[in-house]
Parts: C-alpha cells; sequence; structure tokens
C-alpha cells in the first residue's frame, strides 16, 4: 500500500480554511476514491509545523468545505483499507518507483563513500571483539575514548544526503577524509589487540606461526593473505593448521631484502 502523491513534507499554509483549498481539492479528485493524502511542516530544519499551518489545520478540520479534513498520524489512511485484498478499487503497480525528480542514481553514486563507510562497520565490529579479548587476557586496556571518537566519526555520515550521495562533489572530500581517519584508527586498533592477545598463544611450531584472526561469531571458510619474511628465494609454502593438517595454499609473490 502506497500513497504516491504525498507531496513534500515543507509545505506550509497561511491561516487559511484548507477545506476550501484548490490543491487539496484537486489531489482529492485525482486520487483513488477522492482520498487525499498530504504531508505539511518545516522540512530539514527540524520543530514543529508553523502555528500558522496549525491554525490553517483546526479551520479546514472545524470547516464545511469540499475537502473534509482528517488530522491524524502517518499510518491512519492505510489502516483504514485492510485488509487491501477486499480493495478491488485500489490500482495494482508492477515496476520500479523511481523517483524522477530528486536523487535519481544516488544510490549507485559515490561508490567510494559506500565502499568506505561497509569497510568502517566491519573494522569497528572487528576491532570491538578483538579488544575486549585482550583486555579480559590482561594485555592491553580496553581503548573506550578511541573506538568511540573512531564510531562517531564515520557514523555521523550515515546521513540521507552523505551516504546516499546526494550530496554536493566538495562535500565529500571532507567525508573521505573521516572514513579514511576512522579506518585507520580502527585497523591499528586491530593490529594492537591481536598482537597483545598472539604473545599469550602457543606459537611454538617448526616453521613460521601465522595467527589468523576471525571477528565473527561463527566458524567459516575464507582465502587468508599472509605477509611472511622469509632468508631467501622460497623453494616452496605448506601450510598447516593447529591441528598438523596441511591446508591449500599458494605463494603469489616474494620479495627478498
Amino acid at each position: 500500500m502506497a500513497a504516491l502523491n504525498a507531496m513534500n513534507y515543507t509545505s506550509r499554509w497561511q491561516n487559511e480554511d484548507i477545506s476550501n483549498n484548490k490543491e487539496l481539492i484537486d489531489l482529492a479528485k485525482s486520487s483513488v476514491n477522492n482520498t487525499a493524502y498530504r504531508y505539511y511542516g518545516t522540512g530539514d530544519m527540524g520543530g514543529s509545523p508553523t502555528i500558522s499551518s496549525v491554525a490553517s489545520l483546526e479551520k479546514g478540520m472545524k470547516s464545511n468545505g469540499p475537502v473534509k479534513i482528517i488530522s491524524s498520524r502517518s499510518y491512519q489512511l492505510f489502516e483504514d483499507y485492510l485488509p487491501f485484498d477486499k480493495h478491488p478499487e485500489l490500482p495494482v503497480y508492477k515496476g520500479e518507483l523511481l523517483m524522477d525528480v530528486h536523487g535519481t542514481g544516488c544510490y549507485t553514486s559515490q561508490a567510494a563513500m559506500k565502499r568506505f563507510n561497509r569497510r568502517n562497520e566491519q573494522l569497528g565490529d572487528a576491532a570491538e571483539r578483538s579488544s575486549v579479548m585482550a583486555d579480559f587476557l590482561g594485555g592491553v586496556a580496553y581503548p573506550a575514548a578511541t573506538l568511540d571518537e573512531s564510531w562517531k566519526r564515520f557514523i555521523w555520515h550515515q546521513f540521507h544526503d552523505d551516504l546516499t550521495g546526494t550530496s554536493i562533489p566538495k562535500a565529500y572530500t571532507f567525508s573521505w577524509n573521516d572514513e579514511l581517519i576512522a579506518q585507520s584508527r580502527f585497523a591499528d586498533i586491530i593490529k594492537t589487540a591481536t598482537g597483545s592477545v598472539s604473545q599469550a598463544l602457543d606459537t611454538k611450531v617448526k616453521g613460521t606461526a601465522v595467527v589468523v584472526y576471525n571477528s565473527l561469531s561463527s566458524a567459516h571458510k575464507d582465502v587468508v593473505t599472509a605477509n611472511v619474511p622469509v632468508a631467501g628465494k622460497p623453494s616452496g609454502v605448506r601450510v598447516y593448521n593447529n591441528k598438523g593438517k596441511e591446508m591449500p595454499a599458494q605463494l603469489v609473490s616474494y620479495a627478498t631484502v
């Protein structure tokens, strides 16, 4: 169920009897069952609707104009039509409902911003978990202040004109900066915490020990890439898990110092 022509939420009325408002009359005539659904308010500025708008609403509710004015919560119209299958007069639309005058393509624009945001969500969660383990084992103290600041730094941009891609290009020079700072700090926290936890592990093996940190709450299989220092040109690589079972491995590249 959808109201496709509710207009915008920045509309204001100037102390008038809106039951005689031509715009509302035309809107009702062009709608199903002569029913209009209308927003009004002050928009992104916040605060309550203007006094003149509220006065107009009260006048319209008390008047006997062509439009019957009902002031209610936004979902009331949909509840009035429940169950929907009992109202065959309601038209059915099949296809994409594209906003053709605002934000078209915004959900696929600014891909870098969306990538940075998702990466920070992953890194932030991983940093939290590794920090809890390190603190529990007595390695390093839980960096509450740094984590809090880093979370706020990138969550601040989860705003409908920022992360979505509808801000002006200039805004993203600031957004990307915050995202990359948060990403760097989360990565540093993970490196410090996992390093602390690694010191408490038994890493006495024949070859070079590699500690893999799984930040998820469940076991899973994935590809791991590790940079391992070697004395010379490697002739091959063999990797074993903690139980001594050989795992599939591939030498991607090497560099001699």
